[in-house]
């Protein structure tokens, strides 16, 4: 992981900023986060470890698209990353940028988690 920074820090005003400045969106966006980031990050490592490059690439654009909502720009790149090494085949590389992007997910969901919706 080198000098990579794991810990995600939520801007709630730029996901925000992404949703029109819906609150009640916000709640339902970081909601679906949370249920859904954990199969989705199982479907990449699991294409990752069989070596499915479609699959991994169609989790990754998947996951992707949900972070952008949330500001999370770090796990957009490093999620771009992968779905470019699953749509070309280089799982191989992806399997090397898998710790990178599985910390920078897990900060996310454990940020999100602890994050109290606003009254």
């Amino acid at each position: 992981m080198n000098d990579v920074h794991t810990i995600w820090h939520f801007d709630r005003t730029a996901a925000l900023g992404r949703l029109d400045d819906d609150e009640g969106l916000l709640m339902e966006v970081m909601a679906q986060f949370v249920a859904d980031a954990p199969a989705a990050l199982a479907a990449i490592e699991a294409a990752i470890r069989e070596g499915d490059g479609p699959a991994l690439g169609d989790a990754a654009h998947a996951l992707k698209g949900a972070a952008g909502y949330l500001a999370a720009d770090d796990l957009c790149v490093a999620a771009q990353e992968l779905e470019g090494f699953g749509r070309s085949g280089q799982t191989e590389a992806a399997r090397d940028a898998w710790p990178r992007f599985s910390a920078l997910a897990n900060s996310m969901l454990s940020t999100l988690r602890a994050t109290p919706p606003v009254a």
